[in-house]
């Protein structure tokens, strides 16, 4: 039989044994392991063989790294135990038996508690993977639901950023069974300034915001400004989502006339991503201000003229009128809508109509 050795390390740092995990191959696995190979070498970014077994979902695998006495708590580059490549991965019957089998003596690592580089948990790691039974199966084991990542984020918030809608409704659910405070942690702000009900309004989710208002009430942060300055409000108008700007503006706590970035209000990006369902509703809101400018100095309806959002355009002339819309406003460069109209020539009867 050909002798070679089994602890050489290739030039991204990978011994034999981990190409092998890499490859799913539990049988040569197994015979690298009797020949010598060291179960705990770390190759590429400090990955092991137990870090690329869990990744892969390979329970088989995984199985016979511990069986061969495999650390489960040494971290990769990015402070990642397997058991957090598990959980990023959604890999939940590894996730249940390395919980089975992570060292339980009292000076041992505690594994759902550990943080990666990013301050991130297993459960953090879980709600971007989107799995609510493999986030049910770490709440079940201890996880806390409250932890922030280093950007601030709690699981919640990255559930929602992530559009893991299901799991971000079991995480409320465990909060409100919960002792610690409901409403600061719903209303928690984490990346960009932004808490649950931002990322909500982004993605236009009716249904969670309508659990969220259940769960908390008049304690929801509507009006809550991100880092740029935008409210749910304004995020929603932003994002097209003129069911979650319904839904905000119904709770009658919101300013409609907001400045958020760019100092433009829910109108000036309802008319920009041309929902006019969007713009008939807000200038329907008793107090709405059609012709605020924003930093550029653009007022809705100048801003529909240079964007040929000509719909929007008559929409606002017809319910507010040409008086009221500021019609004659200039823009940085002194055009006005009609001069912005005047270069689509079909469209100019539009503005035209309204100063006879």
């Amino acid at each position: 039989m050909v002798s070679c050795r089994v602890v050489w390390q290739d030039v991204d740092g990978d011994t034999p044994l981990i190409v092998a995990c890499n490859m799913e191959d539990e049988q040569l696995a197994a015979h690298l392991l009797t020949s010598g190979c060291r179960v705990d070498a770390a190759g590429y970014e400090a990955n092991t063989a137990l870090h690329r077994a869990a990744e892969s979902g390979n329970v088989a695998l995984v199985r016979l790294l511990v069986d061969h006495d495999a650390d489960t708590t040494l971290t990769n580059a990015a402070g990642n135990t397997p058991l957090m490549i598990a959980c990023d991965s959604g890999h939940v019957d590894v996730v249940r038996y390395l919980l089975q089998h992570s060292p339980t003596a009292a000076d041992s690592p505690r594994p759902l508690q550990c943080a990666n580089a990013d301050g991130r948990t297993c459960l953090h790691l879980a709600a971007v993977a989107g799995s609510v039974e493999l986030a049910d199966l770490l709440l079940e084991a201890g996880v806390s639901a409250y932890e922030v990542d280093a950007a601030g984020n709690t699981a919640l918030v990255l559930a929602v950023w992530s559009r893991n809608f299901d799991l971000a409704s079991a995480l409320l659910r465990t909060a409100a069974a919960g002792s610690c405070g409901l409403a600061d942690y719903v209303n928690l702000p984490g990346e960009l300034g932004r808490g649950v009900i931002h990322w909500a309004a982004v993605h236009g989710v009716v249904p969670l915001l309508d659990e969220l208002w259940a769960a908390v009430g008049g304690w929801l942060a509507v009006d809550g400004r991100d880092t740029a300055g935008d409210t749910p409000l304004v995020l929603a108008a932003r994002a097209g989502h003129a069911p979650a700007l319904r839904w905000l503006l119904d709770r009658g706590l919101c300013a409609v006339n907001w400045r958020g970035d760019g100092g433009r209000t829910a109108l000036h990006w309802a008319v920009l991503v041309a929902d006019r369902d969007a713009v008939e509703y807000l200038l329907a809101i008793d107090g709405v201000a059609p012709a605020l400018g924003d930093q550029d100095g653009c007022t809705p309806l100048l801003l529909a003229a240079a964007h040929h959002r000509y719909a929007e355009m008559r929409t606002i002339l017809r319910t507010v009128g040409g008086s009221d819309a500021d019609v004659d406003r200039q823009d940085a460069d002194g055009r006005t809508a009609l001069h912005w109209v005047c270069k689509v020539k079909r469209h100019h009867h539009a503005l035209y109509s309204t100063r006879k």
